[in-house]
């Protein structure tokens, strides 16, 4: 009997564990809006060059023209010719500052 308590409360650790441990690795809700909000400010051509989906990006404070700013980079749109497509997102996660390449500002 004190095998069988024992074994359901491992049962019960191993489960809150895995449950809980899912939600660490999923992407923080404002994130994906800024990252929605930069996708759909592209043009249709550079909406294109995204492959896979615009979650595919990576989001990062910089410095866009003397002010903070989310910097949106998405991942594999580079060409022979320019580095990944960035844009530059205000603090408020929806205004759009600028648009450019991966280290062009």
């Amino acid at each position: 009997m004190r095998t069988l308590t024992l074994s359901m409360w491992l049962v019960v650790i191993c489960v809150s564990f895995t449950l809980g441990g899912c939600s660490l690795f999923q992407s923080h809700p404002s994130e994906t809006a800024i990252e929605l909000n930069a996708f759909n400010s592209l043009s249709k051509e550079d909406q294109d060059r995204i492959k896979a989906s615009p979650k595919d990006s990576f989001v990062k404070i910089v410095k866009y023209k003397g002010q903070d700013a989310y910097a949106v980079t998405f991942n594999h749109t580079s060409t022979d010719s320019s580095g990944n497509i960035t844009v530059y997102v205000g603090l408020d996660k929806t205004s759009i500052m600028g648009q450019g390449f991966e280290d062009e500002q």
